[in-house]
């Protein structure tokens, strides 16, 4: 895999109608998904104090039909997510995103 420099946000990537969510994030760069939700929590208290909008919520069920949560990031929500990690991980996730943009012009 090549490895990029994620860009604080990607004008290339504004417009993607798709979100990532916090649990294909924490499969990416192999973190535990509750330390991801945790970040996630933190991310949205500086987004309520700087009145932006904040990280999309949800819940699933899961294998044992207890409910969890999830969150659904926007590209430059997660930019500002991965900048808490180091730059390989932030690469793996750039990479992600690159890729996405590649399916959605295929659909196009």
């Amino acid at each position: 895999m090549e490895t990029e420099e994620l860009i604080f946000f990607d004008e290339s990537l504004k417009d993607i109608p798709i979100m990532l969510g916090s649990e294909e994030i924490a499969s990416l760069i192999g973190k535990k998904h509750h330390n991801i939700l945790q970040d996630c929590d933190e991310l949205n208290e500086c987004y309520k104090e700087f009145g932006l909008p904040k990280i999309r919520e949800t819940t699933y069920k899961d294998s044992q039909n207890c409910e969890q949560r999830e969150y659904y990031l926007t590209y430059m929500q997660c930019s500002n997510l991965m900048f808490r990690y180091n730059r390989k991980l932030r690469s793996k996730v750039n990479h992600h995103w690159k890729e996405l943009k590649k399916e959605v012009e295929a659909v196009e």
